[in-house]
């Protein structure tokens, strides 16, 4: 299982728990985030370079979105 945690401005959203397809979900997420510059920052796809890219125009917006995979 999965958990992505949105942080907006130090403050905690609820968990949001995931069972499949993780990536998609953290993609809308993103892409909600973002809005506009989605395109202009994340380009055609998610790599690691993409995720520190989102990372830190996130962290300068006062937003973060926390990606965990739970152990069971």
């Amino acid at each position: 299982m999965n958990s992505i945690i949105i942080t907006r401005k130090g403050v905690m959203d609820t968990p949001i728990l995931i069972k499949k397809n993780a990536d998609a979900m953290y993609e809308n997420i993103v892409r909600e985030l973002l809005g506009d510059d989605f395109d202009d920052i994340v380009g055609g796809f998610f790599d690691d370079f993409v995720y520190d890219r989102v990372n830190r125009y996130l962290k300068d917006e006062g937003s973060s979105v926390n990606y965990f995979t739970l152990k069971q």
